[in-house]
């Protein structure tokens, strides 16, 4: 939504990851693992890397597209949703763990936010103290201080992953200030931190689906206010399934490095989408 003609999405016989994804935003890289990744693993243990194609398969969107359609103009609800979801992990980018892996940039910066607003909170970093007195000197409010956010933890270089994260992470704070109107984004509990994180991670995972399988809500067939009500629709489903996994690995650690963090919500992102698979 929002621009002049729908994205086609990309195409078979190409590499399930840009060349240039990598070099994005500075995150680290790793190869995809084969099993769900454990979200406390230390730093220097590796993951086994995938034996799978590297190049995509012919028609790799066609049964997640063919899915999505029936979900939009047939309304299949959370059923029909779930198996688009599971055909596009599956066969369109090579398994959950595979979708996971080229997710990275989102979750890395899933978790550098997380981090940024329990810093914010607990005013113990040098840093993010001095930040904190900048903006509360400035008197930083609303829509202002969202802006001030994103751009502290994630400034855009006009890249599509970055432009995509700082977008998601707008949309997730100003979601929680509509349904949370008197909370202070500068001082918020570890479950305020969770749930917006969870609308970071659903927003990041809802672009990728509608960017790539979604061209039916800009085809014509339905109308305008049926498409933005679909694609709230989708963003709640995967909030509410990525929730699930995210509060439970999240628990597993009192408090979670920034690594982590970044580990959580890779694993959330696979479970989740191994969920959708066992939908079809």
């Amino acid at each position: 939504m929002g621009t002049s003609a729908s994205s086609k999405g990309p195409g078979s016989g190409v590499a399930f990851d840009p060349p240039w994804l990598d070099d994005t935003g500075g995150f680290e890289s790793s190869a995809p693992t084969s099993k769900p990744v454990d979200p406390l693993k230390k730093p220097d243990q590796k993951d086994t890397p995938l034996a799978q194609p590297i190049v995509t398969p012919p028609a790799r969107f066609l049964q997640a597209r063919t899915c999505m359609g029936k979900y939009a103009t047939q309304k299949t609800g959370r059923e029909g949703f779930q198996k688009a979801a599971g055909h596009y992990s599956k066969t369109g980018m090579g398994g959950a763990s595979r979708l996971a892996h080229r997710m990275r940039h989102s979750t890395a910066t899933g978790a550098k936010l997380a981090h940024f607003l329990t810093s914010t909170s607990s005013r113990q970093d040098v840093a993010v103290k001095a930040w904190v007195k900048d903006i509360m000197d400035r008197k930083l409010t609303g829509q202002n201080l969202i802006d001030a956010i994103v751009q502290q933890v994630a400034p855009s270089a006009g890249s599509r992953e970055e432009e995509s994260c700082a977008d998601s992470m707008a949309r997730a704070l100003s979601e929680f200030l509509e349904k949370n109107p008197d909370a202070e984004l500068l001082n918020l509990d570890v479950v305020n931190i969770r749930e917006i994180t969870e609308r970071f991670l659903a927003n990041e995972a809802c672009h990728r689906l509608t960017n790539d399988v979604c061209q039916i809500l800009e085809s014509g067939k339905i109308s305008l206010k049926e498409s933005l009500t679909l694609l709230n629709e989708m963003r709640e489903y995967l909030r509410a399934d990525l929730s699930v996994q995210v509060i439970n690995l999240w628990k597993s650690s009192a408090n979670p490095s920034q690594s982590e963090l970044n580990r959580v919500l890779k694993t959330a992102i696979q479970r989740t989408f191994e969920v959708y698979e066992g939908e079809i």
